[in-house]
């Protein structure tokens, strides 16, 4: 939590001395920095979400601190929120024609509206770089559930719910390929 703040105060003040010109290599050290603010504070809220989790199976029931624990995950999870904000505002600062705000239930959609050509297509480039690596981690990990079930008792639950997840990504893709070929 504390290296999304330094980095978000040290894009601000960057922000702050940039007089707006043509310094493509201060823009870019903004961005790269609430980039970096972005990815921490994705990272985490899988942080809070394990620890909620795990301790919703093994402590919950055992321990009088459940109320003080699940107060520190909101406090958290709030953090999170507040650090993607502030990243989002200082770059719509940066970018008058961005729109959006994270408390707004459509945000990504207005905001992949407001983005030009060159950022759709990095925005595609990295979803499809994401679609590719996680089909790979997915059959890798399909793999490892299959061999550690020959020779331990592991339930299918894990089995089911990493089918579940491929299998949602495999048919999100090709429907969305069907969708777009249709629109050419």
């Amino acid at each position: 939590m504390g290296s999304c703040l330094v980095l978000y105060r040290s894009a601000a003040k960057k922000f702050a001395a940039w007089d707006g010109g043509d310094e493509d290599e201060t823009s870019e050290s903004i961005d790269t920095a609430l980039s970096w603010v972005l990815l921490l504070s994705a990272v985490q809220l899988l942080f809070n979400l394990f620890f909620l989790s795990a301790f919703c199976i093994y402590w919950m029931d055992r321990d009088i601190r459940a109320l003080a624990l699940v107060g520190v995950f909101l406090l958290s999870c709030g953090f999170v929120v507040f650090a993607q904000q502030k990243a989002v505002d200082l770059t719509r600062r940066m970018n008058p024609e961005k729109r959006g705000s994270v408390y707004d239930t459509k945000f990504q959609k207005k905001w992949m509206d407001s983005c030009d050509e060159s950022e759709r297509r990095q925005v595609g480039q990295a979803c499809c770089r994401a679609y590719m690596v996680s089909s790979r981690f997915c059959l890798g990990l399909w793999l490892a559930l299959a061999i550690l079930s020959m020779v331990f008792e592991v339930s299918i639950l894990p089995t089911l719910v990493l089918l579940l997840v491929w299998g949602v990504m495999q048919v999100t893709y090709s429907l969305e390929c069907i969708r777009l070929g249709k629109r050419n």
